[in-house]
């Protein structure tokens, strides 16, 4: 899965790849606003789908899930950020993959994820 956003020319620019096991969509599930970001299959995927419900029981249950995707929604954000401004003065973001998310702090599959990359 591809994780891209527009910026600020109106050009597709890939920000991350997703990998078996991450999420997309959580932006829109948890604040019911629109997604900044486009998600485009690489492969034919078998995705779950959550219900905005039972992940807000989820969360209520567990402040470290809620930690996780709070973390994996401002690495996020930085990116999509780093994408409209074309970072650094360049014109496109670099795309993130997990280890660069850890070097932020973050890892898009979770913090515990960062010791093991």
């Amino acid at each position: 899965m591809a994780l891209s956003a527009r910026n600020a020319s109106g050009a597709e620019i890939e920000i991350a790849r997703l990998e078996r096991g991450e999420f997309f969509g959580e932006k829109s599930l948890l604040s019911a606003a629109p997604s900044d970001a486009t998600v485009t299959a690489l492969e034919d995927p078998e995705l779950p789908v959550l219900e905005s419900d039972s992940v807000h029981a989820l969360i209520v249950q567990s402040p470290y899930l809620s930690q996780q995707i709070g973390g994996v929604m401002e690495a996020r954000r930085k990116a999509l950020q780093m994408t409209r401004t074309g970072g650094n003065g360049s014109k496109q973001a670099p795309t993130f993959t997990n280890r660069q998310h850890c070097k932020m702090g973050i890892s898009a599959r979770g913090l515990d994820k960062c010791r093991s990359l």
